[in-house]
């Protein structure tokens, strides 16, 4: 038997109610942790509402659906209803989940996850495994710079160049203990972040969108960063090596990640010929994708050539050893030796 609705209601008028009530749904139940959930005798108001839209629009004298259509909408209406109330208990248990939580890392002098938003700022997603993966980046990290015959623990003074949310910095101190950590990004909402949360783990600076740092000269004996270099335009970057160049001392060591030929096949033809010209390129791809993370419009994507890095970055630095896919599979390592 067909549904009340389908004689009563337009078809594009039902596809409406039910995008609503399907996007209402996942709404609460996305923001059900990270937020208050919507409380039933609300989601009964919104219900109610589109149930009065949809009858000012039903077929009939003066809107007023046909006898018995009405039973039919508001059993849909009572099967939501119930379906609320079940998200509800659903949210009240992880709200208790969650507290409990809270609860064991402050008795435990614990430090907490940053928050879901700066979480997708850094790796483009929510996920379970945002917190190990600072260890899987630390090893291929020292696996990055093996060839410099050292390991992250074994520097004194180490700077995370482009920290985001501290990712990479908090697992750092847990392998590292004895070395002085120091955290910078552009990103002033996620430094004001680990300022006020992580403290513990280093000392945290934003950073300008163009040098120069705070720093002083020759202060920092390694230095990391991780998908930066692969979002700045050329000019920045050329100006980035001579501040890093300033702030590390003679010997340092210094990583950086690129994207490599992985990535070589996402630019259209015009734009590959370019990069197979130069050994570089940088632009928006059509996303905006500094402005789609909340960051400045010149953080956009930029690819390196290997001969190019040597060429050009090795009129700043010794290029020591550059890595294929080395970090997380993604990106390639460039290991520098400052002079």
């Amino acid at each position: 038997m067909s549904h009340p609705l389908r004689h009563l209601i337009p078809q594009s008028v039902r596809d409406t109610l039910n995008e609503k009530i399907a996007n209402a749904t996942r709404e609460a139940a996305r923001d059900a942790v990270a937020q208050q959930a919507r409380p039933l005798a609300d989601a009964q108001v919104a219900l109610t509402a589109r149930l009065d839209e949809i009858v000012r629009h039903a077929p009939g004298a003066g809107g007023i659906p046909a006898p018995g259509a009405l039973a039919g909408i508001e059993a849909q209406l009572a099967a939501l209803t119930s379906q609320f109330g079940q998200l509800r208990a659903e949210h009240s248990d992880l709200s208790t989940l969650v507290a409990q939580i809270q609860y064991v890392l402050r008795e435990n002098d614990l430090p907490p996850p940053p928050p879901k938003h700066l979480q997708v700022r850094v790796c483009g997603g929510y996920v379970a495994g945002f917190l190990d993966s600072g260890f899987s980046a630390i090893r291929d990290i020292d696996a990055a710079i093996a060839p410099s015959g050292r390991t992250m623990a074994d520097f004194r003074r180490i700077l995370d160049f482009g920290c985001g949310c501290g990712r990479v910095l908090r697992t750092l101190k847990s392998i590292a203990p004895g070395s002085a950590l120091y955290g910078t990004d552009i990103d002033g909402e996620a430094i004001g972040w680990l300022q006020k949360n992580y403290g513990r783990f280093g000392e945290f600076t934003v950073a300008p969108h163009r040098p120069p740092t705070a720093y002083a000269d020759g202060m920092f004996d390694f230095v990391y960063g991780i998908s930066v270099f692969t979002h700045l335009p050329e000019d920045m970057q050329y100006q980035w090596l001579e501040e890093l160049r300033r702030i590390t001392a003679p010997g340092a060591f210094l990583m950086m990640s690129t994207h490599g030929a992985k990535h070589y096949e996402t630019l259209p033809p015009e734009l590959r010929a370019k990069l197979e010209e130069r050994g570089f390129y940088y632009g928006d791809l059509g996303a905006n994708y500094g402005a789609s993370i909340q960051l400045p419009d010149f953080y956009q994507t930029s690819f390196h050539k290997h001969d190019y890095i040597r060429r050009e970055w090795g009129r700043y630095f010794d290029v020591v050893d550059i890595q294929t896919l080395r970090m997380d599979q993604h990106q390639d390592t460039v290991l520098l030796r400052r002079r």
